[in-house]
């Protein structure tokens, strides 16, 4: 499966299938997933829902579309894989959170009728996109560099590489970046909140 290590080495990239396989093996033989992956899951279904929050389509613009609601899950996912880096020993907790994710849009493609033939190449699409923007957004808070973290943002959400609410997602991501990782070991994922109306172009 996909190393997001705290090495940041995610290039081991086997077929969708064989992660749908190994995946379910736990459940086939009546195990009870490990502890990691249960609290992948509570973690991620606190992304999902920060990252359905109105206020970003409505005032920061984001494109209310399944891209757009992609994009700003991808946003919260760096957040908590950033936070729990130095403390994820092996990257473990990162790889159950990714595999938590992939899962998700998995279920979510099938809920939108896509066929059983077609699923695991729009799953792979999206990862590709989470990879990207992991990479960039990753490469921009190493080097402390503002104005690329910016417009990485603008660029893989906004689709322009100046658009004008960019700077607050990433001050938004950056503000995240704060509260550090015991919380989210905890099963508790805060993010910072949210107010005011922001540029409407």
């Amino acid at each position: 499966m996909a190393d997001l290590s705290a090495e940041g080495n995610i290039d081991r990239r086997p077929t969708f299938m064989v992660f749908k396989v190994l995946s379910a093996i736990p459940s086939l033989l009546g195990l009870k997933p490990p502890p990691q992956r249960i609290l992948a899951e509570n973690v991620f279904i606190h992304i999902a829902a920060a990252s359905r929050q109105p206020i970003f389509y409505a005032h920061y613009r984001v494109p209310d579309t399944m891209e757009g609601r992609f994009d700003m899950v991808s946003l919260h996912m760096i957040s908590v894989i950033e936070r729990v880096r130095e403390k994820d020993q092996g990257g473990h907790f990162s790889q159950a959170l990714f595999d938590a994710m992939v899962s998700n849009l998995d279920a979510n493609f099938r809920e939108m009728g896509v066929g059983d033939t077609k699923v695991g190449k729009k799953v792979r699409e999206r990862v590709e996109v989470f990879y990207g923007q992991a990479k960039a957004y990753r490469e921009a808070l190493e080097a402390d560099d503002d104005t690329a973290l910016r417009e990485a943002i603008s660029r893989n959400i906004f689709g322009t590489p100046d658009h004008p609410n960019a700077e607050a997602l990433a001050d938004y991501l950056k503000q995240s970046l704060s509260s550090g990782s015991d919380d989210i070991f905890a099963g508790k994922v805060p993010f910072p909140a949210l107010t005011g109306a922001m540029q409407n172009e």
